[in-house]
């Protein structure tokens, strides 16, 4: 819980997995200053069992016999772009967590 600033992390495998995966990707979506945490990233997978604490991203969402998430990588590479463009422009980027 808690709002926190989003980094690219341009290091490690799954940075590296990334780009071979996304042309345009120059790094992971990483949350800065989480208490207890080193490395949050944002990124695809559909449910439970693809993430260790990670935010996974999808157009829609279900919790009904476990979470799952769908369409996950359309909505990150348009997530990603969006952020891309945002940081660009010398904008700050700030996701809020919440119970």
């Amino acid at each position: 819980v808690g709002r926190y600033e989003i980094k690219l992390r341009a290091v490690g495998d799954m940075h590296d997995a990334y780009s071979k995966r996304y042309p345009f990707h120059l790094g992971m979506l990483h949350l800065q200053g989480v208490d207890g945490f080193e490395w949050i990233y944002i990124h695809t997978g559909n449910n439970e069992s693809q993430t260790a604490g990670c935010i996974l991203v999808g157009y829609t969402a279900q919790s009904r016999g476990g979470f799952s998430v769908a369409r996950s990588g359309a909505a990150y590479v348009d997530l990603y772009n969006l952020v891309l463009l945002a940081l660009a422009n010398g904008e700050q980027i700030f996701i809020e967590v919440e119970d």
